[in-house]
């Protein structure tokens, strides 16, 4: 079998070793479905040093700073055979660049969420990318300021989804009464909330046959997003829940109609995922990560993110729309085939078999 490496440069401190497990268990999900076609392996840095096989990857936690961190990596390069090495985050390409240049295995460099880099930053990016076997980006259309920037080759561009979800799917009736619509995300400009309560605005001359709950960790624009539910009556359909624990994640997603995104920009999307794991009918903006998460899937609606009305028209027919369970079924069927942990794994298998030796 094929001998495949993970490697976080990003140091990362934990209390216990088994905290490390649990932050990390998404991260673990699709690498051991890829433990079925190849040996896995994955190291890190933290505050533990120990090695030892967690659900069939085998796990390399050390401790020190980014040279001997190389080291390791040069030396258990050799010792396992690895023939192929993935590094976590676009950032570390100096350092991709250097295992390549020690171990001569094939490296690919996984998107994380990075935007484009300044001047001096980027004639070194040019350089390195000579050294890079592959780039995993979740959409092309995230790679493609990189591209036109002349970073990085764009034959070297492959779409693989960042993360996962290990929510299952419990079946619902049809939605009855008010239309239950959630967000799930950060308070900040990034997220774009107060495009989703202008909609509301719209919607609600309407209808106001629907209940939007935000569940939110970080409040930066808290005050100013209550001030404006309070000046525009929306104080009986808007409700701020505040921080959500992990473990009541999956019920919230399980019992409402529809998840709403609005961001203007994102990564990944993780709180997407989950949402379709769940079953909800997704509308979200028009950006690269959602329009590849979503590409195919017809229970959703997409729309620019700094466009209410756009967003109210959308909403506005699903609060009149009465939703039936197949409608649920088909959103998890398109996880299933989009972002699952089989589907991810199935993507990783098929570039690494397409790369020349």
């Amino acid at each position: 079998m094929k001998q495949l490496l993970y490697i976080n440069f990003s140091p990362d401190v934990y209390r216990v070793k088994e905290e490390l497990y649990k932050q990390q268990s998404h991260v673990f999900l699709y690498k051991q479905q890829l433990a079925r076609y190849c040996d896995v392996h994955y190291i890190l840095r933290s505050n533990f040093d120990f090695e030892e096989v967690h659900t069939g990857v085998r796990v390399c936690s050390v401790k020190g700073g980014v040279l001997n961190f190389l080291v390791v990596i040069r030396r258990y390069v050799r010792k396992n055979k690895i023939e192929v090495c993935i590094v976590h985050g676009l950032d570390y390409f100096l350092n991709a660049s250097a295992i390549k240049l020690v171990t001569g295995c094939r490296v690919i460099l996984q998107h994380h969420a990075e935007k484009t880099y300044l001047r001096k930053k980027a004639i070194l990016m040019r350089f390195c990318d000579k050294l890079i076997s592959a780039y995993f980006f979740n959409g092309k259309g995230l790679a493609r300021p990189f591209v036109e920037g002349n970073f990085i080759s764009g034959e070297k561009i492959f779409e693989v989804t960042e993360g996962t979800s290990h929510f299952e799917f419990l079946e619902r009736p049809a939605s009855q009464g008010p239309k239950k619509i959630v967000f799930v995300g950060r308070l900040n400009g990034n997220k774009n909330v107060f495009t989703i309560l202008k909609a509301l605005v719209l919607v609600a001359s309407y209808t106001r046959d629907f209940v939007l709950c935000i569940y939110y960790t970080n409040n930066d624009q808290e005050k100013e997003l209550k001030k404006f539910c309070d000046d525009n009556n929306l104080n009986e359909l808007v409700f701020f829940k505040g921080a959500l624990p992990n473990q009541d994640i999956q019920k919230v997603l399980s019992e409402s109609d529809i998840f709403v995104s609005a961001s203007l920009y994102e990564g990944s999307g993780y709180s997407l995922i989950e949402a379709m794991a769940c079953g909800c009918y997704i509308i979200a903006s028009r950006i690269p990560a959602h329009i590849f998460l979503l590409g195919g899937m017809e229970e959703k609606a997409l729309f620019d993110p700094l466009n209410e009305q756009e967003l109210a028209h959308h909403i506005k027919a699903l609060v009149l729309k009465t939703m039936v369970p197949e409608t649920f079924r088909s959103v998890r069927a398109h996880f299933q085939k989009r972002a699952s942990a089989e589907a991810i794994a199935n993507q990783i298998t098929r570039v690494i078999e397409s790369l020349p030796q």
